[in-house]
């Protein structure tokens, strides 16, 4: 086991281009020679010196690079612990349990990071395409809840949900209004202490054109007055400084949501009592979209029921890992590791569905898949494209390319399920 004393030590000093949203320009033009006689105005001197924004900017980018590394760095330990356990040969089966659902937790809490963290730089570059349609804001409400259970149980928080026993029907993107609110609750657990309380309410106003209103109330640590303004913005939660320091946290949740709100046509708003007196977060949706409803993409229909699944992919860990969740759900799987592999496979063992990996070496899955759509073998298939990349664009990317349906890795495997339970109907 290593250990590493923390030393003070200087650190040289990197340039700020590479990471700094705004990159502070370099002045190539020669020095003056020194004792020439002549001096620097105070025009130029404060020309040369670097602006009050150019620090800050800088200091912000190695804020946060220190912080995003203290996130992702942050789940390593429970998940090395919990290998451990599984692969101890005097652990129970309770323990295993135990060390299964900190995995599950933690890969949840990951994944919400890394989609945080694509999504907020997609809205800011104006990428995210809202896929509308006619939503069930109380079903939405509940998937949200169903996602955070883990995270308030393990606290001991006691959640209030108050929702109707009808449908409320908005116009809306299910997955991000979904993310809305699992990143609002995600947020109340975060900054409520253990044993503390959680209250979600749905109001609906009942009339077709007019507004839903949800509520998201904790008893937690609460925001002091003059940090409420600059509440939603990004790395703006200095308010929270306190709390942070206890739970972690990158502070871009909550500009998210706000900018997600911002899309659908409605508000969020943030209040306070005080430090350690809670915080509740009021989120007004309009029931009539603002914006074209785009229909999302079905695959071709086939009565025969989905028996045989083709995976691929060049991480042999993801590929067999996924198989043997397949296998045990009653599927037919066969796994290949590569392009040729795959396009060797197809004939013999004629799929129904094939998961097909983008970043495959050599021969990348849009070239596998071109090659696919040529074999009679495929006529009849469903193409899964599994990516990391889940920009819209890569999304209309793999559409182009004939994909039917793109999932994001890790793939979320209620998605995985629905889709071939679709399939086999």
């Amino acid at each position: 086991m290593e250990f590493r004393q923390n030393a003070q030590k200087p650190i040289a000093k990197q340039s700020s281009d590479t990471f700094s949203p705004q990159a502070r320009r370099v002045d190539m033009k020669p020095k003056k020679a020194m004792g020439s006689g002549s001096k620097d105005t105070p025009k130029e001197k404060e020309q040369e010196a670097p602006s009050r924004a150019e620090l800050k900017d800088e200091g912000i980018s190695s804020q946060f690079l220190a912080m995003l590394a203290h996130e992702l760095r942050n789940p390593l330990a429970p998940l090395r612990n919990a290998v451990q356990v599984l692969q101890h040969p005097e652990a129970d089966e309770e323990m295993r349990g135990r060390a299964l659902r900190m995995v599950d937790r933690q890969v949840r809490n990951m994944t919400r990071l890394v989609d945080n963290l694509l999504d907020i730089s997609q809205l800011a570059q104006g990428k995210i395409a809202l896929q509308r349609e006619k939503v069930d804001l109380v079903s939405v409400l509940q998937r949200a809840l169903e996602q955070m259970d883990h995270h308030f149980s393990a606290r001991e928080q006691e959640l209030k949900a108050q929702l109707p026993e009808k449908p409320v029907m908005i116009d809306a993107d299910p997955v991000r209004i979904e993310q809305i609110f699992t990143n609002l609750l995600s947020n109340a657990s975060k900054f409520t202490s253990d044993g503390g309380h959680i209250e979600i309410h749905l109001e609906d106003s009942k009339g077709k054109n007019g507004e839903v209103v949800v509520r998201v109330r904790d008893d937690g640590f609460g925001i002091a007055a003059e940090d409420l303004p600059g509440i939603f913005e990004l790395f703006g939660r200095d308010g929270l400084a306190h709390a942070k320091k206890l739970h972690g946290g990158l502070g871009i949740g909550l500009s998210l949501v706000r900018d997600l709100v911002a899309q659908h046509g409605g508000a969020v708003e943030a209040s306070s009592e005080g430090l350690g007196r809670g915080s509740e977060f009021v989120v007004r949706l309009p029931k009539d979209g603002r914006a074209p409803i785009h229909e999302t993409r079905s695959a071709a229909s086939n009565p025969e029921e989905t028996r045989k699944v083709l995976v691929v992919d060049d991480n042999v860990d993801a590929a067999d890992s996924l198989a043997i969740l397949l296998r045990m759900a009653g599927y037919e799987v066969e796994i290949a590791y590569d392009g040729p592999e795959t396009l060797a496979a197809v004939p013999a063992f004629r799929p129904d569905v094939v998961l097909l990996d983008i970043g495959l070496p050599g021969i990348d899955g849009y070239e596998v898949a071109e090659e696919l759509k040529k074999m009679p073998e495929m006529e009849r298939c469903i193409l899964v494209a599994v990516t990391g990349y889940a920009r819209e664009d890569d999304r209309k990317r793999t559409r182009d390319a004939g994909f039917h349906f793109h999932l994001t890795k890790p793939i979320n495997h209620e998605s995985l399920k629905s889709l071939l339970a679709d399939r086999s109907e």
